[in-house]
């Protein structure tokens, strides 16, 4: 029965009607392509003629096709991007302490990015995200740490300046080191015993001395551990860490060696963070590898800025961020959002091994001084503070 809704509501009359089905390759209805009351020269309201019939079966036919053809493009789109989100995630996941990190950092993007859209006043008041450029930098943010593959996991992971297991061979070293202090005091009783007899007097001082030795040593040991879980390091422990790292013992071999390997020392005497500079090098090089990943991926058309766009978030306005040290006038505004995104989110995050988790008052005052010191895009910080972008968050 025909459903005269469509004409009520139209104040319309329906006398004549062609329906063609739309088909895809596979014989598949997909759509129909419905043409109603055909007209002959007077403008009289006729039945459709056959050959009109044919002509809409093609027309039909082209329709499913490019209708399939769009299916298929979105279906596309939307593998690609659960792609990323879950390779990115996982790797996000390699690390208890960031992961969540790439989809926080998309969050705020793009809720800065449409604050700037709303935003009708200030530097960026001409400014105006299309959605294929929305598109664009929802990509590159995603896809902005997606080189921390190539980090080494222990190194993302690092709490302590030395491992359990590197922490565990140099506490093994340590009591080697008093056994060998006991076999020490042992041998001079024993010539002592053999040159003049015994002394009581004689064996209390060598006790006394090894009692003292000992204390020494796990007085050393004790700093030591102190050290390995600080953050900080000063001037004159710095300088107590080297006395030790100089000083030498026999081991069971007989041959002299060091309290401390060069391996410890140079983890141990880390003055600020846990991280050596090598590590440091390694976390940083994390951008190289976003940028080298990001460009094998054949982002094109309004896609093709994703690369740079991810790849520059460590890039400060005064050339002071990593790696390639440019200035304000070679960072785009949407590598500076993100870079915006990406510190906040790294200062709120749940504690990481460098650092605690702070709250939103110190986290945004630390962006306006970083804003203030050049660092960062002074109106991007505005608005997204004047805005309340930074409560666009959810729990992981």
């Amino acid at each position: 029965e025909f459903n005269r809704d469509f004409d009520i509501r139209n104040k319309y009359r329906t006398k004549s009607m062609l329906l063609v089905a739309m088909k895809d390759t596979e014989g598949k209805i997909i759509g129909v392509l419905q043409l109603i009351n055909s007209t002959n020269s007077q403008g009289k309201v006729v039945s459709f003629d056959t050959k009109i019939e044919s002509l809409v079966s093609s027309l039909a036919s082209q329709a499913a096709v490019a209708i399939k053809n769009a299916q298929l493009l979105k279906e596309i789109k939307d593998i690609f991007e659960a792609l990323i989100r879950y390779s990115v995630s996982a790797i996000d996941a390699r690390s208890p302490f960031t992961a969540g990190h790439s989809r926080q950092v998309a969050k705020y993007t793009m809720a800065l990015a449409q604050a700037i859209n709303d935003t009708h006043e200030g530097l960026y008041a001409n400014i105006s995200f299309s959605p294929a450029q929305l598109e664009e930098l929802n990509y590159a943010a995603w896809l902005h740490d997606i080189g921390k593959i190539g980090v080494r996991e222990w190194v993302l992971d690092k709490r302590t300046h030395l491992s359990d297991a590197k922490m565990d061979a140099l506490i093994s070293r340590f009591e080697n080191i008093k056994a060998s202090a006991i076999t020490d005091t042992q041998e001079k009783k024993l010539k002592s015993f053999h040159s003049k007899g015994e002394s009581a007097t004689e064996i209390r001082e060598l006790d006394k001395e090894l009692k003292a030795r000992i204390k020494q040593i796990d007085e050393k040991l004790a700093f030591i551990k102190k050290i390995n879980t600080g953050n900080f390091l000063t001037e004159s422990e710095l300088t107590h860490l080297e006395e030790i790292y100089q000083k030498k013992y026999l081991d069971l071999e007989g041959e002299k060696r060091n309290y401390l390997t060069d391996f410890e020392f140079e983890n141990l005497s880390v003055t600020k963070g846990n991280l050596t500079k090598k590590e440091i090098e390694e976390i940083q090089s994390h951008v190289t590898h976003t940028e080298n990943i990001v460009n094998n991926i054949p982002f094109s058309g309004h896609l093709k800025m994703v690369p740079v766009f991810a790849a520059g978030h460590h890039e400060m306005l005064d050339g002071s961020g990593y790696t390639k040290h440019v200035k304000a006038d070679h960072i785009p505004i949407q590598t500076r959002i993100i870079t915006v995104a990406d510190i906040y989110e790294a200062l709120i995050a749940k504690d990481r091994p460098y650092k605690k988790s702070m709250d939103p008052i110190k986290s945004l005052a630390i962006l306006k001084e970083e804003a203030k010191n050049g660092r960062l895009d002074k109106e991007l910080v505005r608005i997204f503070i004047e805005k309340r972008v930074y409560e666009t968050r959810e729990d992981n």
